[in-house]
């Protein structure tokens, strides 16, 4: 009974869902005599400008673990040999690459042989079914962004700004970044955006990947960024989809102009011997986010025949003017920060940062707002922090230790009155601001145009839904990994996250309960939003709530 029990903690130890995914590569490889093929012991192999390496056993095999994804140039070099240098080797996150040398004799120090290294046409040791992008692959592919790069791999598919992996649905991919989850976990989707000259690979696993990635069932998408270099190097990316005011449907090289602009900058390289940063930035906005290629029209003396407008206000003439190609009200922006920082120490850290804020209106029918320059705009900032100290035992062993956090937050604002929804029906506070705004009462704006069967909005209408939310994990976990031999590899750990979880939305609308009392014809109000009874505050406001109280 007992050794069952024992046998079941094992398994259960060995199968647990992963908060971190592995990472890191590992070279492999016997150093021989070329002129006899006897193996050489004590030979030593090196990363050239890291102190990560090993040295040659009774049967030449060496083994250099836990190494960041990246090109490196090896150094094999031992007394009475040639030195051999290669050149150009990548190092790809959890699989192994193999290279054999082949030593040759000389009287004369200093000596050595440089080789340029050859990319396999089959990773022999991949037993998941994965497609790759290094960093080359993405300087080089003539798409932009993480979405439009895995998009061009196989059983890959993105529709509607959601991922696809072997036809199953969106909340089905895993996504990682530095081994650390990067899922949102109400919607199971990507939560955050990495800048494209920061990743070092970008792996699509759409099966057989191992336990450490568990939890997804269609497919997993892993990201590493870049660390610095050992010498300090920077870029500068500028890029624009034309010239002039997009919003008057101007052209540039025969195709419209979206207002969409981009920049990017990065820096990377060594602090001493044992540090290294690398930082990128980007700027992306786009003034029209949709991208379509429509033609545009024009309406005049338009007559406002809704019957429930005032008598003032009735009988008003309008003129519509819709631009060509451009479609207003749908911007888009975003600010981010990508970041390494490794260091080289007895107890060797690596910690990883990504943040990024982002603001985009939100107007399903932008036609039909064309008079209101009052637009609801969404906004999220998310934050991905994750570390990993490395602790050796001996030559083929090492331990672990990883911990991450991931905060997400999403607000809903007034591009008139901010994010205090309180005031977003209160005509006093709104006409202080904007004296061209339109009302009926103190508390409800004037009713929409009618024009030829459809309802406009007038100047001043307001968004009637508001809603905050935040998310938020603290994962801790364990990894031990040895070496077992020359073709085999054992790992044992652990891990778990603790999420907070919180949400809030209503219909800022509800306002109208704290007008002074009788101030309102046929409606019971209360003076205040404190005064409104919770059970008529829930009923009018179509609360939805957890984590929050009654006024969020």
């Amino acid at each position: 009974m007992t050794r069952r029990l024992l046998s079941g903690f094992v398994l259960l130890f060995l199968l647990s869902a992963a908060v971190f995914a592995q990472n890191t590569g590992k070279i492999t490889g016997i150093v021989t005599d070329a002129r006899n093929g006897n193996p050489l012991l004590g030979v030593n192999v090196m990363l050239e400008g890291t102190f990560m390496g090993a040295a040659t056993d009774a049967n030449g095999f060496y083994a250099i673990l836990d190494i960041p994804p990246g090109v490196y140039t090896m150094r094999v070099f031992s007394v009475g040999y040639k030195e051999t240098r290669l050149t150009g080797l990548r190092v790809t996150a959890g699989l192994t690459v193999n290279e054999d040398f082949q030593m040759e004799q000389t009287v004369i120090e200093g000596q050595s042989v440089t080789v340029v290294a050859k990319k396999p046409l089959i990773q022999k040791n991949a037993t998941s079914s994965v497609a790759m992008a290094s960093a080359e692959d993405l300087e080089n592919i003539p798409v932009r962004g993480v979405q439009a790069v895995i998009a061009t791999m196989p059983s890959v598919i993105v529709q509607d700004g959601n991922v696809h992996i072997r036809g199953g649905r969106r909340d089905e991919v895993g996504f990682y970044v530095d081994g650390a989850v990067a899922n949102n976990v109400m919607t199971n989707a990507n939560a955050v955006a990495i800048i494209q000259e920061a990743v070092e690979e970008t792996q699509v696993f759409a099966g057989g990947y191992a336990a450490d990635v568990g939890g997804f069932n269609s497919g997993v998408v892993r990201q590493n960024l870049k660390i610095g270099g050992s010498a300090w190097s920077g870029s500068i990316d500028a890029r624009a989809d034309g010239f002039g005011n997009a919003e008057e449907g101007v052209k540039w090289m025969d195709t419209y102009v979206y207002g969409h602009k981009n920049l990017i900058g990065t820096v990377g390289g060594p602090i001493g011997d044992r540090v290294r940063v690398f930082v990128a930035g980007e700027y992306n906005k786009r003034d029209d986010s949709q991208v379509r290629f429509s033609e545009g029209f024009e309406f005049t003396e338009l007559i406002d025949q809704n019957p429930n407008t005032p008598a003032d206000f009735r009988g008003d003439t309008l003129n519509i003017s819709y631009p060509d190609g451009f479609t207003p009200k749908q911007k888009f922006e975003r600010m981010g920060l990508n970041s390494t920082v490794l260091l080289d120490i007895p107890l060797r850290t690596r910690l990883s940062a990504v943040w990024a804020h982002s603001e985009w209106d939100v107007r399903n029918t932008p036609m039909l707002t064309i008079f209101n320059d009052r637009t609801p705009v969404d906004m999220t900032d998310v934050l991905l922090l994750s570390a990993k100290s490395t602790l050796r035992f001996g030559i083929g062993s090492y331990l672990d230790l990883k911990a991450s956090y991931y905060s997400r937050t999403l607000e809903r604002s007034d591009s008139w009155m901010g994010t205090d929804w309180t005031t977003w029906y209160d005509s006093a506070a709104v006409v202080s601001k904007y004296e061209d705004a339109e009302y009926r009462n103190a508390w409800r704006n004037q009713y929409n145009y009618l024009l030829n069967g459809f309802y406009f909005q007038r100047q001043g209408a307001p968004n009637n839904v508001y809603r905050i939310s935040k998310q938020e994990y603290l994962g801790a976990g364990l990894d031990f990994i040895s070496q077992m031999g020359q073709h085999h590899e054992f790992k044992l750990g652990f891990d778990s996250r603790f999420y907070t979880v919180r949400s809030y939305t209503l219909a800022p609308s509800v306002m109208l309960y704290a007008a002074p009392a009788g101030t309102v014809p046929g409606v019971l109000t209360y003076g205040s939003l404190e005064g409104i009874p919770a059970m008529t505050f829930m009923q009018n406001s179509n609360l939805n709530a957890y984590g929050y109280d009654l006024y969020g």
